[in-house]
């Protein structure tokens, strides 16, 4: 009887003493890290959840950014954590973007000692760009930049072929696998960089600045050591297993004849053999198609 009284009375006393509403928290959805001066700046994008809701109409951006600096990367989020007057939450980080001065080694660490982050987010390289500005950089089609550049690696890697998809927990195990050489997909910005937000740019018809993807970043014991060409990124890409269809062009004569692989396997012994299924897209000559 004694056990059920104490039971009865641990239920009535139990509630949920840590519960937060939503709107408490700042929800993540992409990060950047640049380094200048030896100190790191640490830009979060802030998913708006009053405006989202609201009519596009009104012009309010969706997301917004917030920024902190700091000899540390803790300290650069300390310093954003002092501005803002909701508790940080990385949980629903899609993308990170790393510029391409930063110290690897100094970013995997921090971010992998969240408690809060999946490891399933993105993680690409800005090249010749910061990454603040990248996250900036808004698409007259989705006026979330994380969800756009997320997007934009997906429907990139099943096309052109040079641009892997590498979420962290991959990256994080290659990185630390001497036997392998890390890879990411970089970005840069084609156009004028502004100095604020352009979400008037989503009223556009057409945007003077946007994102692009670019060649592959190659890392070695934690360091940048280059950028491998197009043609180059899409071999390591087949190499790896990891796109499955790609779209090539042949010089034929005066011509080329654009071709799609579809179901791209290669099978590595001591000899590397790679099998394919194509179709011919287009031609722009006139070509006898029945010689094989």
């Amino acid at each position: 009887m004694k056990i059920k009284i104490l039971f009865l009375i641990c239920l009535l006393f139990t509630g949920c003493y840590n519960y937060s509403e939503l709107s408490d928290f700042a929800i993540i959805t992409g990060a950047g890290i640049d380094y200048k001066d030896k100190k790191y700046e640490l830009s979060l994008m802030v998913a708006n959840t009053k405006n989202s809701s609201s009519s596009e109409k009104e012009g309010n951006s969706k997301t917004s950014i917030i920024s902190g600096k700091g000899k540390t990367i803790t300290e650069a989020l300390l310093d954003i954590e002092s501005k803002s007057s909701k508790e940080i939450y990385l949980g629903h980080i899609g993308v990170l973007i790393i510029n391409e001065n930063v110290p690897i080694y100094n970013v995997m660490d921090t971010f992998f000692r969240n408690p809060e982050s999946l490891k399933k987010y993105y993680i690409i390289l800005s090249k010749d760009a910061t990454s603040k500005d990248v996250l900036k950089t808004l698409s007259p089609l989705d006026n979330f930049p994380s969800q756009n550049i997320i997007t934009n690696i997906k429907n990139s890697n099943k096309t052109i072929g040079y641009v892997p998809e590498v979420i962290a927990s991959e990256f994080l195990y290659n990185v630390i696998n001497n036997d392998v050489d890390a890879i990411l997909p970089s970005i840069t910005i084609e156009g004028k960089v502004s100095n604020s937000d352009n979400i008037k740019d989503l009223d556009k018809s057409s945007s003077d600045t946007y994102l692009k993807l670019s060649n592959i970043a190659i890392f070695k014991n934690y360091k940048l050591v280059g950028y491998a060409t197009k043609s180059e990124s899409k071999g390591i890409n087949i190499l790896n297993n990891n796109i499955n269809n790609l779209v090539i062009k042949i010089k034929y004569k005066d011509c080329y004849v654009v071709t799609k692989l579809d179901n791209i396997k290669n099978k590595v012994t001591n000899k590397i053999k790679i099998s394919s299924i194509g179709s011919i897209n287009e031609t722009n000559c006139k070509i006898d198609l029945t010689d094989e």
